[in-house]
């Protein structure tokens, strides 16, 4: 029973501790100053009573595409295609192909330097696919493996570095400023994945409030780690610094450790890479399978899309070809990874709009009053994700190439599935099919 606990727990975990969120992590601590930690602790407390939709969602329609068939009840099939699908296949690609290279250069500089970059990242790649097209339980075993010893690792840095500047008592430069917007909400994108559990695992049926105890279970142990990190980092590291380099995680390892520190974190980026890519792969895979056995018959892919395995071989296949062609490493990667991201958040918000409408919930007539109170913090979420998914969009750096990726989503994505939709409707009338 605890190995199930430990491993769901570790689905959870395993895109929070992407090394892309140390990046997040330290730019807003260095940004918000002693700030940064009340910020993450509403940002926590937000996702856990986000985290309670889900076991509604599993209520209302149990598996892997119950939360695809939700929104396309209330929204139709082009917002769930865009909003829960999309979202999530796009940052299996995009993240993978840049956390992969990223890893593949930190295993050149730190463990061995005569060792290929991009030859870590395939093997590294085509490993945890091996694995999952083999053995589901295996999967599952190496991602304890990994979410284990990313959390471990952030967590002796962390502690190592809080009591090194106790004994030392050296003040860094942590004055406090203004929040300013984008390090305020970039605080949401480090809890975003952690869904992935209800994806990888298909045994809740009948236990939504077993499958929410997981969930808030890994976003306490992600925050808590986080926070120590943060604090860690703000300990060891001007602001400034933290605030505008692109490796504050590695920074302050080095900084806390020196050497030692150095190889602790290469370890922390590599499990946390392994993690995430592996949550994503298995999540995507199971989804875009379940949404595919209920597709009507005519779909033509029906056939192609209904195996989890292929899925994820065809994630894998396009992310090792965006890695062959160069494309780890560029400032446009980086933009799409982000506009996945918000992307999720907006995908969040969905969901709690679709909680929010009439006849979301059976509630009494006579618990109306009751009824309110609960829709109070569907509403709340869905404004915070709404709000947030508009500054960190207004604020980033490649605002148009962002916004340009966005409108292309909703475009060449949601206009083809409503056509279809038009079009197979359409057939049903013409050609009714006769039980």
């Amino acid at each position: 029973m605890k190995f199930k606990y430990a491993m769901a727990v570790a689905w959870v975990v395993g895109m929070p501790f992407a090394p892309i969120n140390l990046v997040v992590l330290g730019n807003s601590a260095g940004s918000l100053g002693v700030g940064f930690i009340f910020l993450l602790f509403l940002a926590g407390a937000a996702y856990i009573l986000h985290s309670r939709c889900y076991a509604d969602i599993t209520a209302f329609r149990p598996g892997a595409a119950g939360e695809f068939d939700r929104i396309a009840d209330a929204l139709g099939p082009p917002a769930a295609v865009i909003f829960s699908i999309f979202p999530r296949a796009l940052l299996a690609v995009f993240l993978a192909t840049a956390t992969l290279a990223a890893s593949g250069f930190v295993f050149n500089e730190v463990f061995a330097h005569r060792f290929p970059n991009f030859a870590f990242a395939f093997l590294m790649l085509g490993t945890l696919l091996a694995i999952n097209l083999f053995s589901r339980k295996l999967s599952g075993n190496v991602q304890i493996f990994l979410s284990g010893t990313a959390a471990a690792g952030l967590s002796v840095l962390s502690i190592a570095g809080i009591y090194e500047w106790l004994t030392a008592g050296e003040i860094v430069n942590t004055a406090i400023r203004i929040p300013p917007l984008k390090g305020s909400f970039s605080v949401l994108l480090l809890f975003v994945g952690f869904d992935l559990l209800i994806f990888s695992q298909n045994h809740y049926r009948d236990q939504a409030s077993r499958m929410r105890r997981h969930l808030i279970a890994g976003l306490i142990i992600a925050g808590s780690v986080f926070c120590l990190w943060g604090i860690a980092s703000l300990l060891n590291v001007p602001t400034a610094r933290l605030a505008k380099t692109t490796i504050p995680h590695i920074i302050a390892a080095k900084n806390i450790l020196g050497e030692t520190g150095r190889i602790i974190m290469g370890l922390v980026v590599i499990s946390g890479t392994g993690a995430a890519v592996n949550a994503l792969l298995v999540a995507v895979g199971e989804m875009i399978a379940g949404v595919s056995r209920q597709a009507p018959s005519p779909f033509f892919l029906q056939r192609v899309f209904n195996r989890s395995s292929t899925i994820m071989f065809l994630l894998a296949l396009v992310s090792a070809a965006m890695m062959a062609l160069g494309v780890a490493g560029s400032d446009a990667l980086d933009t799409y990874i982000r506009g996945s991201l918000i992307l999720w958040l907006l995908n969040y918000a969905a969901i709690h709009f679709t909680l929010l409408l009439p006849g979301a919930q059976q509630t009494p007539k006579a618990s109306t009053r009751l009824f309110r109170w609960q829709n109070l913090p569907h509403g709340a979420i869905l404004m915070l994700m709404l709000i947030g998914s508009a500054i960190l969009i207004a604020t980033d750096d490649n605002i148009g190439l962002l916004v340009g990726c966005l409108i292309f989503i909703f475009i060449c994505v949601g206009l083809p599935v409503w056509l279809g939709r038009r079009v197979l409707s359409r057939r049903r009338r013409i050609y009714p099919i006769v039980a």
